[in-house]
This record gives structure tokens, sequence and C-alpha cells, in this order.
């Protein structure tokens, strides 16, 4: 199983068709957490590729690829895990694909083809309310199981630390 961290509006692409995206990490209640991470576990065959969306493939034939940027500071915090998270995810694919969320089939939503039509186009979207452990099958042979949803929270410099 591969794990990929995703934050909200972020995407997977599972071979070249299949788009998993994170719309949404809130409380229970319905409220937003700001900056959380969803963790999405992946099971697929092995010669389906898949890759994050801001990926794109360079050309690696010569030359450095251009300046590098620097690394980031380090942060000190902690990862700390949101029990109580729902996700918002949305699976754009191509019709006649059936997608199932813990073994129960679920139907696409009419409004959301890729064109704006209503469901006429190549492709329907699905929007599934996913919490830990659940399970989304498409096609039978791609698996999608929520590992959880954390938060990176800073640690506060000691009283004396601050002038």
């Amino acid at each position: 199983m591969l794990v990929l961290t995703r934050r909200e509006d972020e995407q997977v692409i599972l071979g070249d068709e299949v788009t998993v995206t994170v719309e949404k990490i809130c409380r229970l209640d319905g409220r937003r957490i700001f900056g959380a991470r969803a963790r999405l576990g992946f099971q697929l065959p092995r010669q389906i590729n898949i890759r994050r969306a801001e990926w794109r493939p360079r050309d690696f034939g010569g030359g450095s690829g251009g300046p590098r940027r620097p690394a980031p500071p380090l942060r000190e915090g902690t990862l700390v895990e949101i029990a109580d998270a729902t996700l918002q995810l949305s699976v754009r694919l191509p019709r006649k694909i059936p997608v199932s969320l813990n073994g129960l089939p679920v139907a696409a939503d009419e409004e959301s083809a890729s064109n704006g039509t209503r469901a006429l186009g190549p492709e329907l979207v699905y929007h599934l309310d996913c919490q830990k452990e659940d399970r989304i099958a498409i096609c039978r042979s791609f698996v999608v199981t929520v590992v959880g949803c954390e938060l990176f929270v800073m640690r506060r410099a000691p009283s004396w630390a601050v002038g």
C-alpha cells in the first residue's frame, strides 16, 4: 500500500483517467480544520501509475533543470492525529466504472459531469464523505483507504526565549 498525504484541494491521479481530490477536511460537527492533512492509502495493480497532480514529468535529457530553490527551514513541532475528522473526497472517472464505499455501491452526482451538463459527458464525479479506515473501491481493482487525518502543531518557544 502506498500512503500519500494530501491537503485540501490537492489531487492524486490513478492511471490516466481516475482523479481523487481531497475537497474538505472537517470535524464531525462540520467545522473545517484548517491546516489538516489527509493520509490516503492506495492499492493498485503494479502496471498502473499513481502520481500527485502537481508533479509534471520533466525532460531528463541533459541539463540540471534550472536553479533549485533552497530547502525551507525546519520547524519544530509534532503531528497530531485528528480522531474525529471527516473527509469530503471527490472521485472523477469515466462512465461505467463502478464505485463503492465500504462495500456499498455509490451513485454519482448527476449535476457534476465534466462538461457541466446533466451526466451526459464522458466522466462522472462521485462526492464521498469518509472517515478513518473507510475503503473506496474503484472498478474492484483500485482501492483507496482513508488512513487518517493529522495536523502539524508547532512547539511554543520557551518563555525565556521570547524577547
